[in-house]
């Protein structure tokens, strides 16, 4: 779900990258992918927040992406104050 008017998500979303849509809910983004973390990366770089619906399994990629950039900061959830 992209947390956008319908025409921002137009301009930020180039055609082959996929489409967007209005819904009940609000925008979705749709693309068929086998390279997961290539579309994680795209949906960082958007400039509105985004919810991850599905697939699970691109919601662990951003996870683990998070975590690492995280670690690269040094600030982990792990690390004492």
């Amino acid at each position: 779900m992209i947390e956008t008017s319908l025409e921002r998500a137009q301009q930020a979303v180039p055609p082959f990258m996929g489409t967007v849509e209005l819904a009940d809910q609000g925008v979705i983004f749709r693309r068929a992918a086998l390279q997961l973390r290539w579309i994680a990366y795209f949906l960082i770089s958007l400039d509105f927040p985004v919810t991850v619906i599905q697939p699970i399994e691109l919601r662990d990629i951003l996870r683990e992406i998070a975590t690492k950039a995280l670690r690269i900061v040094g600030d982990t959830a792990d690390q004492a104050e």
